[in-house]
C-alpha cells in the first residue's frame, strides 16, 4: 500500500469519525458507492484529483490536508461549498460580467447541450468547456 493511499484512508476515517458517521453514511455524503468508500478508507485504492476536490469541498477541508495530513484542516465554508471561487476571485468585475453574459447566451447553451454527450459530461460542464474555449481561444459568440 502506498503512503498516499494510506494517508488518504486515514484522513477519510478521521473525518468520518469526527462526523460520527458509519461508512455507508460517509459514502453517501461523498457521493460514492459503499464499496468504493470502503476501499478508499482502507487504503486499497487511490482516486482522481477531481474526486479529491469534491471530497475536500464536502468535508470543508483542503485537498492538501486530505491527502497529506498537512496544511489547512478547515477551509472557508463558502469556498468549500462553491469550488472554484478562489480562481474567480482574481477576475475583474468586467471579466465576471462577460462570463455571466456568455453563460446566459441561449446559442451557447444549445451548443453545450449538443457537445455534452460527445464530451461524456453534463450540459453544465460542457458549457464551462465552451466558455473556456471562447475566453481562452478568442472565439466569438
Amino acid at each position: 500500500m502506498s503512503d498516499a493511499k494510506f494517508i488518504l484512508g486515514q484522513q477519510l476515517r478521521y473525518f468520518r469519525r469526527q462526523l460520527k458517521l458509519r461508512q455507508m453514511e460517509m459514502a453517501r455524503r461523498l457521493g460514492v458507492s459503499n464499496s468504493l468508500y470502503s476501499k478508499l478508507e482502507s487504503g486499497q485504492i487511490s482516486t482522481t484529483p477531481r474526486r479529491l476536490e469534491k471530497f475536500a469541498a464536502q468535508l470543508q477541508t483542503s485537498v492538501e490536508f486530505l491527502t497529506t495530513g498537512q496544511g489547512q484542516e478547515h477551509v472557508d465554508t463558502y469556498t468549500a461549498v462553491m469550488p472554484g471561487t478562489a480562481e474567480l476571485s482574481g477576475l475583474s468585475l468586467d471579466a465576471l460580467q462577460r462570463l455571466v453574459e456568455l453563460a446566459q447566451d441561449p446559442k451557447l447553451a444549445t451548443l453545450a447541450a449538443q457537445v455534452a454527450p460527445t464530451l461524456r459530461t453534463t450540459p453544465q460542464r460542457a458549457l464551462a468547456v465552451v466558455l473556456r474555449t471562447i475566453l481562452l481561444g478568442g472565439g466569438q459568440s
